[in-house]
């Protein structure tokens, strides 16, 4: 497996005037280049995954914007879906914004992983989310 490098195609890295010129083009070149690279490797069994990062700041669930979700969401699934195999929702820090993508993604038989970043300032007996989620309730979610 590996993973297209669309992690930072977001206006929070990019900025908001280049994502709305630049955002569905560079996410669109991230998924050619990673199917080059599988073409390249040899390899036939290699998958690719969709990066979705987080779309509003990686490790900030405080500035998560659910009524820009689509509008920021979109373009880096149109860019991305010709070429990927599944989806990873990467470095979630709650389980509100993976869900809100998942009605998105077009309805196909490709999966969709989630990866979570967990609070790490202090130890904890249950793990959370960086929103205060539990590990098990996002999950079940």
């Amino acid at each position: 497996m590996i993973t297209t490098n669309s992690y930072a195609v977001v206006p929070f890295h990019i900025g908001e005037q280049r994502f709305q010129a630049d955002g569905k083009m560079l996410a669109d070149l991230a998924g050619l280049l990673a199917q080059s690279a599988v073409e390249n490797s040899g390899v036939s069994h290699v998958k690719i995954a969709g990066s979705i990062p987080p779309l509003f700041g990686s490790y900030r669930f405080d500035l998560y914007q659910p009524h820009r979700v689509q509008e920021v969401a979109q373009p880096l699934i149109d860019g991305l879906s010709p070429y990927v195999n599944f989806w990873l929702c990467e470095t979630q820090s709650s389980a509100t914004e993976p869900q809100a993508i998942k009605p998105l993604l077009p309805k196909d038989d490709r999966p969709l992983w989630v990866s979570f970043t967990l609070q790490d300032d202090e130890p904890t007996d249950v793990p959370r989310l960086r929103s205060g989620e539990t590990v098990q309730s996002a999950v079940e979610k």
